[in-house]
């Protein structure tokens, strides 16, 4: 049921995306201002994250969801509204509305891992983000069938957006569907894996005691590592992902195309979630973690080199697959070394930090593209990829 929610809101969440680039772009014809529409919904997470985990603690699961679901269908009718009455103000505080309820949505990972002991987080991960696949496939055929809806006079904009909110609808009624809230699940967990207890892998270093505040978590050296790579690794696969549709729309590729390069980035995002948790839990979070940092620099290095729609496409690519192997490794990691009652908490307090690095560092990649060029761009995607890898010496195991 998570699976089929995520999966739904993946969709959702890549269409709006590029629509918002594409549509700061038709606003302002500059492309810094247009690839800095994923780092602004990327700072509305940033407003919503840590309560939202704070919540999943205190309220359940469950309700934290519904009230992500309900925030993301507003952003979907304010951009509406916005593009109907052309105005650029009202379309960036839909963006920023968009990105809180993403912020929410994204902690669906939180009962994902209640419902997994320890050494089989990495699998109950993997098996999340896959379904984001499935997603990857809805933005193009959202895309498709827009031209289709043109005698309602709305524009392709407007009635792609629409068409996202009965999906989220859909999403909603499959949170429903979990029973019992998967707090309830951690609690006894014991019951579900017998003799498997709740004890996290242990990566080195002091963790956070069961009394603690989430940010003791900064004080443990496993925990400030994680922190770290999650988070340069989500700020360089927000400046590929914001940028790629504005390198394309430059190059003259159309809607459709564009739509099928950011379904392909969001495929290794996602497409190989299972093998890299099984890697995770099987050889350890640090070295899939730093092996995540290496593709992720080698894509971000190869996107802007080129003119090519194949040879961006690839880059773009690789930055997703590099992303998904730290994702899956640093969230892991995480959930190991915190107490079950604060894990939402610490999760969120994580999408703080990534929130932070994904508005920050897409804004400047597009002021150095417009500067400099792509080969600056692509160094830039390299520096950012190297504390993901660095900041794996600083774990003595895992």
């Amino acid at each position: 049921m998570l699976t089929i929610s995520q999966a739904l809101f993946s969709g959702v969440f890549q269409s709006t995306m590029v629509i918002a680039a594409l549509a700061v772009f038709a606003f302002t014809k500059s492309p810094a201002l247009g690839s800095l529409a994923s780092a602004v919904a990327i700072g509305g997470r940033v407003l919503v994250a840590y309560g939202a985990g704070r919540l999943m603690d205190s309220l359940g699961r469950k309700t934290v969801l519904y009230i992500g679901i309900a925030i993301t269908c507003s952003a979907l009718l304010t951009m509406c509204y916005a593009l109907m009455w052309s105005s650029l103000e009202l379309f960036w505080a839909g963006i920023f509305i968009f990105g809180s309820g993403a912020g929410v949505m994204n902690l669906l990972r939180v009962p994902v891992t209640d419902m997994y002991p320890a050494r089989r987080r990495g699998e109950g991960m993997g098996y999340l983000l896959t379904g984001s696949v499935v997603g990857t496939f809805m933005a193009p055929l959202l895309s498709a069938a827009a031209p289709y809806m043109e005698f309602t006079g709305l524009g392709t904009y407007v009635t792609i957006l629409l068409a996202s909110l009965p999906l989220m609808i859909v999403a909603a009624l499959f949170v429903w569907l979990v029973r019992p809230d998967t707090r309830e699940i951690l609690r006894n967990i014991g019951s579900y894996y017998p003799g498997e207890g709740v004890v996290g892998i242990q990566a080195g270093g002091a963790c956070p005691s069961p009394s603690a505040h989430p940010s003791a978590g900064f004080r443990s050296t496993p925990i400030a590592a994680a922190f770290i790579a999650s988070a340069f690794a989500w700020g360089g696969m927000v400046m590929g992902m914001s940028m790629v549709s504005i390198l394309l729309k430059q190059y003259g590729v159309d809607l459709a195309l564009i739509n099928v390069s950011v379904s392909i980035h969001v495929f290794g995002m996602f497409g190989l979630s299972i093998p890299f948790g099984w890697l995770a839990d099987r050889y350890g979070r640090k070295p899939v973690t730093a092996l995540g940092g290496l593709v992720l620099g080698a894509g971000a290095f190869l996107m802007p080199l080129t003119q090519s729609y194949l040879i961006i496409t690839l880059g773009v690519f690789l930055i997703g697959l590099g992303w998904s192997a730290t994702n899956v490794a640093t969230t892991a990691l995480l959930c190991d070394l915190t107490p079950g009652r604060m894990r939402g908490s610490v999760l969120g307090a994580n999408d703080v930090v990534t929130g932070v690095t994904s508005v920050g560092l897409p804004a400047i990649g597009g002021s150095i593209l417009s500067a400099f060029g792509g080969v600056a761009f692509g160094v830039a995607g390299v520096a950012v990829a190297l504390p993901v890898v660095l900041s794996m010496l600083l774990i003595k195991k895992g």
